[in-house]
């Protein structure tokens, strides 16, 4: 596996990219984050194959202030914004 800069360091830190000690453990983790990492492509106008692009809507919506505190505790572990957090919670809930 080619040796990471110090850029790549911030940046796979900001995205929640951890080390990996084989390619094997490496490509566990991206098939594990697919849905999380086409979401980010998809937010940046990538296409992502094989993936419908869906609109979006901004919507307002109030939370308990302990939720989103959760959230954002949730967010900073994963490397990710808050509300990415929340979205992917709202979506796992309606799968269910």
């Amino acid at each position: 596996m080619p040796k990471r800069s110090a850029s790549n360091k911030v940046t796979n830190k900001v995205f929640g990219i951890p080390s990996f000690l084989n390619e094997s453990e490496e490509a566990e983790w991206w098939y594990a984050n697919r849905d999380r990492i086409g979401d980010l492509l998809a937010k940046h106008g990538r296409i992502v194959p094989g993936r419908k692009v869906e609109r979006t809507r901004a919507i307002s919506i109030r939370l308990p202030e302990s939720d989103i505190a959760l959230a954002q505790q949730r967010a900073k572990d994963q490397g990710v914004g808050y509300q990415t957090v929340l979205k992917e919670a709202i979506r796992e809930g309606l799968r269910r």
